[in-house]
């Protein structure tokens, strides 16, 4: 298990061994280009392995001009 949290939600996915934040990315229906993962305070790519009981926070990334 993995716990999220993407916005003001919290959530416990399960993941298979391997996944990556892509996985959880398209699990929730995101734009990949919108997000920022971070695992403990620091950001990750998006190909990083995920380890069981890992705390991801999602961060909407805002742009434009």
């Amino acid at each position: 298990k993995v716990k999220v949290r993407s916005g003001r939600e919290d959530l416990d996915l399960d993941l298979s061994e391997g996944a990556t934040p892509e996985d959880i990315v398209k699990a929730l229906c995101l734009h990949p280009d919108a997000h920022l993962i971070v695992r403990d305070n620091s950001p990750i790519p998006i190909d990083e392995p995920l380890r069981e009981g890992d705390h991801i926070r999602l961060i909407r990334v805002a742009s434009g001009g």
